[in-house]
């Protein structure tokens, strides 16, 4: 639910309260009333049809609001289009305005949806306060939808949502723990629970403000991020994203890997750390920092290993950057690879350096006036190369091709 819509329920939730200390008082002779409503709107958000609310003011402990509706997302929210059926039944305060309204036996479902959850609100609404707590609680729901692209199992969670209303902002607070369960989400797949969410903010004209948000992936790392993002139009206004430090041995797998699968590294193992910056204004994406340390990229197949990767790769949309890259060995190839250190200028869309040595066997490859350009979306090269002697019965016995004595050595 965004927080427009939460916003709403405010307002409908305060309108409510004042029909039930009304009803509610002694010198009503009934025992229940019910209300019925065609469909209840939020502007991209959702539809509720054949909506029924009945009040029992005859339990035994205290009076109970039973809701059922039809449910359904708006388009631009989900494709699947399907009714789902909402129960929920509400055990009313006797200060409904300050006290909590504990809600039991929630169920949204469908033939693509089983989420059962119960439902804590505490409100505190009078003339000087607008302020309400949503407490949510997601218990072994399932859910999936048409195509089989985003599937869920299990899912146990729960959602902490402080709202306050002060003049024409909105301030909100929200706390996310994923305690157990497995997810799908092409081409993501996550199998356990433990990670969390905070973050807290405020909203104001189409613009929600995230002043700080924490995201901790259990084993992978920290990810904090403030910004401002334009929900009439879907855009991110302004963006700080940092994962200080970030465990490429279980992030690798699960978040990067599957993003890879038509690359060579689709059948790599990655060990080490890493840390990320990046900024993002309407949109696009100004600058980010990578930096890589003690990383070690290992191919199944023994195509490819380089071992103990240490790198400070800089990218700016306005200002040329210098990279910075070496790693201690490895091999390409069966070709044994030594120590090698390299430098380059980054500058928007190119990439420029002078030389380049990377040492082979007992010789070297050299590179010199090496560039390269993205353009119109096709990448162009330029570079001189120089192989510097290699033995050739070392390159042989490495390539496994027959003896051969001597030495090569090439320049293009």
């Amino acid at each position: 639910m965004k927080i427009k819509a939460m916003k709403h329920f405010l307002n409908v939730t305060s309108l409510l309260i004042s029909m039930l200390l009304i009803y509610s008082s002694p010198s009503y002779a009934f025992s229940s009333m019910t209300i019925h409503a065609d469909s209840v709107t939020s502007n991209e958000v959702f539809t509720l049809g054949d909506i029924n609310l009945k009040l029992n003011l005859s339990a035994i402990k205290q009076p109970v609001l039973s809701i059922s509706a039809q449910l359904k997302m708006s388009s631009n929210i989900t494709q699947d289009q399907e009714w789902a059926s909402l129960v929920l039944a509400c055990d009313i305060p006797s200060t409904p305005t300050v006290s909590t309204w504990y809600c039991h036996h929630g169920n949204i479902s469908n033939t693509l949806i089983k989420l059962p959850f119960t439902l804590n609100i505490s409100p505190n609404i009078s003339t000087q306060t607008q302020a309400l707590v949503l407490d949510f609680n997601m218990q072994n729901a399932t859910f999936s939808d048409v195509a089989g692209l985003h599937a869920a199992d299990k899912l146990n969670a729960n959602v902490r949502i402080n709202l306050e209303q002060k003049a024409e902002q909105l301030v909100w607070e929200t706390q996310v723990n994923w305690l157990s369960g497995e997810v799908f989400w092409q081409p993501f797949y996550i199998a356990n629970g433990g990670h969390t969410f905070q973050a807290f903010g405020h909203y104001q004209d189409h613009l929600i403000t995230i002043e700080h948000a924490n995201l901790a992936l259990k084993n992978i790392g920290n990810v904090d991020v403030s910004g401002m993002f334009d929900i009439n139009n879907y855009q991110i206004k302004a963006l700080q994203a940092s994962a200080p430090n970030i465990n490429l041995e279980v992030a690798f797998p699960l978040l990067l890997q599957p993003l890879l699968t038509n690359t060579a590294l689709n059948e790599a193992e990655v060990t080490g750390q890493a840390a990320l910056n990046i900024s993002v204004i309407n949109n696009d994406i100004k600058a980010f920092a990578l930096n890589l340390t003690n990383v070690d990229i290992s191919d199944k197949a023994s195509k490819f290993a380089f071992y103990k990767i240490n790198a400070k790769i800089p990218w700016s949309f306005d200002d040329a950057t210098q990279l910075q890259l070496s790693y201690a060995s490895g091999q390409l190839l069966n070709l044994p690879l030594g120590l090698t250190s390299l430098q380059g200028t980054v500058n928007r869309y190119s990439v420029t350096s002078s030389q380049m040595t990377l040492p082979v066997l007992d010789g070297s490859l050299s590179l010199s006036d090496l560039s390269a350009a993205r353009i119109m979306g096709q990448w162009y090269w330029h570079l001189r190369a120089k192989i510097n002697p290699i033995s050739m019965q070392d390159l042989s016995r490495a390539l496994k091709l027959p003896a051969m004595v001597g030495q090569v050595s090439a320049e293009i």
